[in-house]
């Protein structure tokens, strides 16, 4: 009886093995089924960061350029304005010297008239 006891349990401990040897295989396809949903999500995570990135960096690119359009823009008012000021400047000059003139032709006409009469 010991011989066929002892089959047995060969028999039963062969069965646990089976049994431990699919829960196992099990164990590693989940393991491995969680690696790879793990992998897909981590894949679409740095895929839309990405795409974040892309955009981002085209704002940033776009506001770069409207920056320099900007100084640009207020380089060239600003000489404008001092141009525009030069010529105010000269225009009151100008207008000095003819009211300077105007003043000493009247006087020179005054001056004639109280000859003449």
């Amino acid at each position: 009886m010991k011989k066929q006891e002892l089959h047995e349990k060969v028999l039963h401990l062969e069965e646990i093995y089976r049994d431990l040897d699919i829960s196992a295989k099990k164990t590693e396809r989940t393991k491995n089924d969680a690696i790879q949903e793990l992998s897909e999500k981590f894949d679409g995570l740095r895929d839309s960061i990405e795409s974040e990135r892309q955009v981002f960096s085209l704002q940033l690119k776009k506001y770069d350029d409207e920056r320099k359009h900007s100084h640009e823009v207020k380089d060239k008012l600003t000489e404008e304005v001092v141009r525009l000021r030069e010529v105010w400047a000269d225009s009151q000059e100008q207008e000095a010297m003819w009211e300077t003139k105007y003043n000493e032709m009247l006087a020179i006409s005054s001056h004639r008239e109280q000859e003449i009469f």
